[in-house]
């Protein structure tokens, strides 16, 4: 009997544990300040390149009621996020939303990257081009790729639009660089309880 109620007790425990590390990942999982414009301003982000801007009832669906506008036709800054904190020799996985607009022409670019406050650029921020198969539905797609932190440096997000001709118009949201998440050894620890609870039952 005192058995199984020191493991309940664990199990109980465990699940304490679990539902504040689920609580702490999604509150954590984000670093890049207002990430998806939801302040319904650029709080976060510096001030936004000749047509770039802040557009209502545009996000992709379910993630709220703005998202960025980048439209030009000129090599420009659209925007940059300010400065946010990163852990040394950690990976990350860095994410954004994107579709194409309705007056795009041409095969003009938009890079985005992540730079780092000490200078450099971090590997792997992708190019985007308007005539690129992902973006012909018009529909929004997710970019992802991953990077791994030299150091501690600050790191920001950068979105140019940059050479080749024609008329940029795209739609971004949702940028993401996300911390690991320890859900997963946590979910394995309370199974391992459970599974004892029911042997010690048996």
């Amino acid at each position: 009997m005192f058995g199984n109620t020191t493991i309940a007790s664990h199990l109980k425990l465990g699940v304490v544990v679990l539902a504040g590390l689920v609580m702490a990942s999604t509150t954590r999982a984000n670093l890049v300040p207002n990430g998806d414009f939801q302040t319904g301003d650029l709080t976060g982000w510096g001030a936004p390149g000749a047509g770039t801007s802040l557009e209502a009832d545009a996000g992709p669906i379910g993630s709220g009621d703005y998202a960025l506008h980048v439209l030009s036709a000129n090599f420009v800054l659209a925007l940059e996020s300010n400065y946010f904190a990163v852990d040394a020799s950690t990976t990350y996985t860095v994410s954004f939303d994107v579709k194409k607009g309705s007056t795009s022409s041409g095969n003009a670019r938009t890079d985005i990257g992540l730079i780092r406050s000490f200078g450099g650029v971090y590997a792997g921020g992708p190019i985007i081009l308007q005539d690129d198969a992902l973006l012909a539905d018009g529909n929004w797609h997710q970019v992802s790729w991953q990077i791994t932190t030299t150091d501690g440096s600050p790191i920001k997000f950068s979105i140019w639009a940059a050479g080749n001709g024609g008329q940029r118009d795209l739609v971004l949201d949702n940028f993401q660089v996300a911390v690991p998440e320890p859900v997963s050894l946590a979910l394995l620890a309370v199974g391992g309880l459970l599974l004892a609870s029911r042997r010690r039952r048996a």
